[in-house]
């Protein structure tokens, strides 16, 4: 099946949605790791914290809280774990369930990261009024919940 020339209907790429999503991640990316760090990713970040600020958690609790699918939120948290900023015991009130919590280590590098994270937003946003940014925030809240 051909179609004529003109008849076709394209997108225009740097007005489509998913082109600007996705240019948006790879800057979000790239500033990441300049600015916050090469090792710990962005999902990293929101495991450790989702453990700053819930206690008692399990692997299914958190990988919901920070949107991440059951394959995926096992591997960032098992990486976590690995590097001994998580741990994982057995929970004393439900033996069939393991709870997670930050390592010494995992919250001193929480600490550590929390302020280069909050210096990244606001790199991010330095190029909107607080008014453009109320707005982008919201309508990315709407999009992605």
């Amino acid at each position: 099946m051909s179609i004529e020339p003109g008849c076709l209907r394209v997108p225009e790429l740097h007005a489509s949605p998913g082109h600007l999503l996705r240019r948006a991640l790879q800057l979000h990316n790239a500033a990441w790791a300049e600015r916050v760090s090469a090792t710990i990713t962005s999902p990293q970040y929101a495991v450790l914290l989702a453990l700053h600020e819930h206690d008692d958690w399990d692997q299914r609790s958190v990988g919901e809280w920070v949107a991440l699918d059951k394959s995926t939120g096992a591997d960032v948290i098992g990486r976590l774990v690995g590097r001994g900023l998580v741990r994982r015991r057995r929970d004393d009130r439900d033996r069939r369930r393991n709870v997670l919590e930050l390592t010494p280590e995992g919250d001193r590098l929480f600490e550590e990261l929390t302020p280069k994270v909050l210096a990244l937003s606001e790199y991010l946003l330095s190029r909107f009024t607080p008014a453009d940014t109320a707005t982008l925030t919201a309508l990315l809240g709407r999009f992605v919940f």
